[in-house]
Order: C-alpha cells, then sequence, then structure tokens
C-alpha cells in the first residue's frame, strides 16, 4: 500500500510529505526527495525537524504546531530546510492536520527562491507592461513627424477646455494654421524635405505661442492651438505667428520661402455654447481660415456666426445640387450665336437651367457661384459637356449639325483627367466631330496658372476642339490672356454691349476689343444684343457676331428648330444690314 501511495504521490507538481504525530515522516514524493537532493528511502522514519534549520524548529514549535492543532490548516509558512550538501534552501510550505488518520500532517513545499524569482519576473512583466502602455497611449496621441500632439489629443483636451470655459466663466480662441502652397514643396523637392519644413513650422509655431496653450498638428500641412489670453493678446501672438512663417529656411542647400493662412474663433459664442462641439469650433476655425486665403493669403481671418449660416446654407445646396444631378432636375438652354451681317447661324451656346421641383426653373447665376472650385462644378461641368455632345449627335442623325459651345470653369479645366474624360464622351458619341464643340473660358478662371490652361487648351485645339474666351474685357489680366492663352474667339462681355449706346466708354471699350481682336487675328462675338441699335451699331464697328434677346432668349433644344425657320425668313434683319 504504500509504494501504491508513493506512486500516486509522484503526480503532485510540489514537494510532498506525510509526518505521523511525532514528526516522522512516513510517505514522501520524488518531488521532495530531489528537492534535498537524496533518495526517497533515505527520508523515511526520519524526523523532518532532522532538515531544518534551528529557526524553522522554533517556528514550528512556537507556532506552527499550535495553529494546526487549533485549525487543522495552516498556508504560507516560509520555512528553511538544509538539504544533503549542507546548502539551505527556503521554503514556503502548507500543512493539514488530519485527526482521522491519528493526528498525521500533510505537508506541501515549494521553492521559494524559484517563486520569488517568478513574483519578480512578474512584477518586472507588469512594469514593462506599463511602459509599452505608456508608449501605446503616446503614439496614440501624438504626432511623431513634429512631436506635437495629434488631432486625438486635441479633441480630448478641447472637450475638456469647452466645459472648463462655461464653468470658469473664461475665453479661449482656437486658431486653425494651414501652409499656403505646400504641395509645391512636395512636388518640387520630395516629402523628406517637406516633412522637414513641417519640422521647422513646429518649432517657430511653439516660439511664438510660448505658453499660451496648447499646440497640435492636426494633420498634413495643417496645425490647430488652443490659446489662453484676450483677444488683444491673441490676436497680436497670431500675427507676429504669420511674419515668422514668412521668413525664408535653409534646408540643406535649398533655400524655402512658405507663408501660412490663420482661421480663429472664440469660445464661448453666447447662448449656444452648451450645445457647441468641439469638432463644430474646429470647423469653425478651418472656415475663417479659409476666408484668410481668399484674402491673399499669409492673413488672419475671424470667425463670425454670418458665415457660419452662409455654409450650412451653401452645404444645403451642395445636397440639394446633387440630388437634382441624381434626379435629371438639370436642363441644357440652346441660346444661337449668329452673324448679323449674313445672318448664317454659326452654332448655339448651352446655358444650364435647373428645374426644380418646388421652386421652378432656376437660373445658373443663383447656385453656380455656390460651387465654385468645389468637385461638383467638376460633376456639373461633366454633366454638361455630356449633355451638349449627345445633343450634337441627336441633331446629326436629324441631318442638322449645330455646334454647341459650353462654359467650362477653371476649376474644372485644370482637373485630373480632364482631356480623358472629354475624349472618353466623344468616343461614346462617334458621329459627332470634334469641331463641332467650342469651350468658353472665363477669362478669370485663368488667372492662377496660365501655363498649364494653355496646355490643357493647345490638347484641345489639336483634336479640333475650338477655344473662346468669355466675358472679354472685365478681368484686369485680358490681355494677358489674349497674348498667352490658345483661343479662337473673344466674347465681348455683355456689360459693354448693353450701355454702348448712351456710355462712351463702354462703346470706346468695344472699339479697343474689337481692335485687340483684329491685331491678335482672333473672331470676335458681342454677347448681350437686345435691340436693332445694337445690332446696326456693332456691326458698324466690325463686329458680325452676335448673340442676345434681339437674335434669340435660350430655349430648350426642342424649339430650336422652329427658331431657326423664322430667323431666316425674318424680313427686319434683312434691313438691318442695308
Amino acid at each position: 500500500m504504500q509504494q501504491s501511495a508513493q506512486i500516486d504521490l509522484n503526480y503532485i507538481p510540489s514537494g510532498y510529505i506525510l509526518t505521523n504525530k511525532d514528526r516522522e515522516i512516513i510517505l514522501v514524493n520524488d518531488y521532495f526527495a530531489d528537492l534535498f537532493g537524496t533518495p526517497s528511502a533515505y527520508l523515511i522514519h526520519r524526523s523532518m525537524f532532522d532538515f531544518f534549520t534551528p529557526a524553522s524548529k522554533i517556528l514550528c514549535d512556537s507556532y506552527v504546531f499550535p495553529l494546526l492543532y487549533h485549525h487543522s490548516s495552516h498556508e504560507e509558512i516560509r520555512l528553511t530546510f538544509i538539504n544533503s550538501a549542507g546548502e539551505r534552501i527556503p521554503v514556503i510550505a502548507n500543512a493539514n492536520l488530519h485527526s482521522d488518520l491519528d493526528e498525521c500532517i500533510s505537508w506541501s513545499f515549494f521553492n521559494a527562491s524559484q517563486r520569488d524569482k517568478l513574483f519578480q519576473e512578474l512584477v518586472e512583466s507588469r512594469r514593462l507592461l506599463e511602459q509599452q502602455s505608456i508608449k501605446l497611449k503616446q503614439l496614440a496621441t501624438t504626432d511623431s513627424l513634429t512631436g506635437l500632439p495629434n488631432r486625438t489629443l486635441l479633441t480630448s483636451r478641447l472637450k475638456q477646455k469647452m466645459v472648463q470655459a462655461l464653468q470658469e466663466q473664461q475665453t479661449f480662441a482656437l486658431a486653425f494654421l494651414d501652409l499656403d502652397n505646400f504641395k509645391q514643396i512636395n512636388d518640387e523637392f520630395g516629402h523628406h524635405i517637406g516633412d522637414k519644413v513641417l519640422g521647422f513650422i513646429a518649432g517657430r509655431i511653439l516660439h511664438s505661442v510660448n505658453d499660451m496653450g496648447l499646440v497640435s498638428r492636426f494633420g498634413g500641412d495643417e496645425f490647430v492651438f488652443i490659446l489662453d489670453g484676450d483677444k488683444d493678446s491673441i490676436t497680436k501672438t497670431l500675427t507676429n505667428l504669420l511674419s515668422h512663417i514668412v521668413q525664408p529656411m535653409t534646408i540643406g542647400a535649398i533655400q524655402l520661402h512658405i507663408s501660412g493662412s490663420i482661421g480663429v474663433s472664440y469660445y464661448p459664442q453666447g447662448l449656444n455654447s452648451e450645445h457647441l462641439e468641439p469638432d463644430q469650433l474646429i470647423r469653425q476655425s478651418d472656415q475663417a481660415m479659409y476666408g484668410a486665403k481668399l484674402k491673399g493669403r499669409n492673413a488672419l481671418n475671424e470667425f463670425n456666426i454670418y458665415e457660419e449660416s452662409q455654409e450650412i446654407k451653401r452645404n444645403q445646396l451642395h445636397d440639394d445640387i446633387l440630388t437634382a444631378a441624381d434626379h435629371h432636375q438639370f436642363e441644357l438652354y440652346y441660346q444661337p450665336k449668329v452673324n448679323m451681317r449674313t445672318h448664317e447661324i454659326l452654332g448655339v451656346e448651352a446655358l444650364i437651367r435647373w428645374n426644380h421641383p418646388e421652386k421652378g426653373l432656376i437660373m445658373p447665376n443663383d447656385f453656380l457661384p455656390f460651387i465654385s472650385n468645389h468637385p461638383l462644378e467638376i460633376h456639373i461641368g461633366q454633366w454638361v459637356i455630356e449633355t451638349a455632345i449627345k445633343q450634337m449627335s441627336h441633331w446629326i442623325d436629324q441631318d442638322h449639325p449645330i455646334g454647341i459651345s459650353v462654359n467650362i470653369a477653371g476649376y474644372h479645366l485644370q482637373s485630373s483627367g480632364f482631356m480623358d474624360n472629354l475624349l472618353e464622351t466623344f468616343r461614346r458619341y462617334p458621329n459627332v466631330p470634334y469641331n463641332l464643340l467650342e469651350l468658353e473660358i472665363l477669362e478669370t478662371s485663368a488667372i492662377d496658372d496660365l501655363h498649364q490652361v494653355d496646355s490643357i487648351l493647345s490638347e484641345c485645339k489639336m483634336i479640333g476642339v475650338k477655344i473662346s474666351l468669355d466675358d472679354f474685357g472685365t478681368g484686369y489680366s485680358s490681355l494677358s490672356h489674349l497674348k498667352k492663352l490658345t483661343v479662337d474667339t473673344l466674347k465681348i462681355d455683355q456689360t459693354f454691349v448693353r450701355n454702348m449706346l448712351e456710355d462712351e466708354n463702354d462703346l470706346a471699350i468695344l472699339t479697343g476689343v474689337i481692335g485687340f481682336a483684329n491685331a491678335f487675328k482672333r473672331n470676335v462675338i458681342a454677347e448681350g444684343v437686345e435691340t436693332r441699335a445694337h445690332m446696326e451699331n456693332l456691326i458698324e464697328l466690325g463686329c458680325d457676331w452676335g448673340q442676345g434677346y434681339f437674335i434669340a432668349r435660350p430655349m430648350p433644344a426642342k424649339k430650336l428648330q422652329e427658331w431657326m425657320t423664322q430667323w431666316r425668313l425674318n424680313p427686319i434683319l434683312s434691313a438691318v444690314t442695308h
């Protein structure tokens, strides 16, 4: 029976002995024997006290055994044994008194040094995990490039700041800085130089803001910071920051110049402050920053509530326009262009109309300005081109080839893939010659990058598409555009034509524009021909081409054939040329 018990005891993953009431060992497992470096048989019938240090003997006699006889068990007893080699082995023991077995006591032992080592390893692991957690938190809230707080931390701190401001009735500012033309630095010198520029800018912001608040890198070339102080001191700080940013910076052998635009909003903002969320405050300062860019860049602009209400209306209008496009509410009207001397029909201009289900017919000036330089402008512009080419295809099938001119915004013209989209549209309507399409470029749209615009227009000309410069004479760069852009026709703005009969200055401008067109070997057409007198005077000045209400108002495509027949038969027009 002892052998059977011995075998069973060897499955216990700790040292184990069973002692009788005289402290004599009657059972022992191999784990305990290995701990002492002696065979199991050597330990049987020996007193367990033979292996204790004197201190452990005293502890057992005075403390452990009395507790066992009183409570029947005791745990976590720290004792020290001496093994066969004379080495001290600290152990932790658990003991149980078995009254039903003639007061035998079962003991389990763990090597205390190994247990302490494991505990220390666990403590060290916890410390390392805590350090790693701190690092991960820092990575989650810190911009790796500049070392500044990132958007996540900014939003969290801003939320706390807004609560504090309301409680303590304090005002603070949120400033949004965007670098001007930063993309050009990346494109010209590479992103590694751009990253160094961002590091420089971060340092200049910290130097300027000093201890006034939290500075964060919001993303890309955008920085957002929370500033404490009165309005005057904040304005002074931000103005000084702009002057610091424009100072030249040298990176290697490269000297760079850059500027920034800053929008600033203040909080609290009156009765609605409690309902204002952090992202709304950020959006306000972002919106104000775009206002600074419109001022000419390198400027500071303060947000105001009126601008926000306008932005809300603009966003709603954008949604409505997108819905209108999806529900086919847009339609092209066509206004004829003619040779006023010979009555020849030169083509038509496509003009967009919005058939609103509730508001009725909406004219382009009531919605197109609100999508200027917005992706929607490209979306609508592409729809206009597609619809115009499709209409020409239909007219050609009816044996009435009529050219159409469409207005094209500079933002759309310079968008990526413009030429690819244009060619793909023509491929869908293979019966339409390229030279039936004319692009009318609003002259002010080309001011930013004449070289890029002219490159695109040259590609259009190479395939046969015609180009005209719309509203000529209204912008400060008319002569520059006339000299640098590849255009076929100048369109005289209707404001000069409308008042030519009463205003000598307008008449002089008309005469000059016609002279420019002749000098540069360009065609010229006058808009705004509203009376017979307008027509006669234009012909006399040498401008034979015209369009306007006297000739025809814009009309749906289905009415154009009827007008063409009436135009050719109208006796009034025959008298004009005599």
